[in-house]
């Protein structure tokens, strides 16, 4: 599965994701502005279907991931040199890229589960994301707002 992913055209702290038609299918909200933000996810009834939280523990930043109201897991970064890293914990999924690449691979023991390409034909379009499964969706979609607020802040 194919989605966008793009800043809101009301707020910058505000993201929707769009399907390959280009309609709105979440809608990702930052609803307080302070230094360990929440963002939640949104369908397109606005029934909020995930919460991600910004934390720090142990001297880095996590990322606590809700479904429905449920805690599933907590992305944090990793410390490498000219290696960008992300870890799921439970899930154990490796989030990983280059220093100058565009692309982020979400893999768990050498399967790819999920790409994220910055993508620029469309205006206001910077990230294709591609989903080997449904069921990750929500948790993917964490994963890109865990890369935004870490490596991907000073890119776009």
């Amino acid at each position: 599965m194919k989605f966008y992913f793009k800043k809101s055209f009301l707020s910058s702290a505000n993201y929707n994701v769009l399907d390959r038609f280009g309609q709105v299918v979440f809608t990702i909200e930052q609803k307080e502005i302070s230094l360990f933000p929440k963002f939640h996810i949104y369908d397109t009834e606005h029934n909020e279907i995930g919460l991600i939280e910004t934390k720090v523990d142990s001297n880095r930043l996590t990322f606590p991931v809700y479904v429905n109201g449920r805690y599933i897991d907590y992305i944090y970064q990793e410390f490498e040199v000219l290696k960008p890293k992300l870890c799921v914990k439970g899930l154990c999924w490796i989030i990983d890229s280059s220093l100058t690449s565009n692309k982020f691979r979400i893999h768990l023991d050498g399967e790819t589960l999920a790409t994220i390409n910055k993508f620029n034909p469309t205006p206001g379009v910077p990230y294709e994301i591609d989903i080997k499964y449904e069921r990750d969706t929500i948790m993917v979609l964490a994963v890109m707002i865990a890369l935004k607020c870490t490596y991907l802040k000073s890119r776009h």
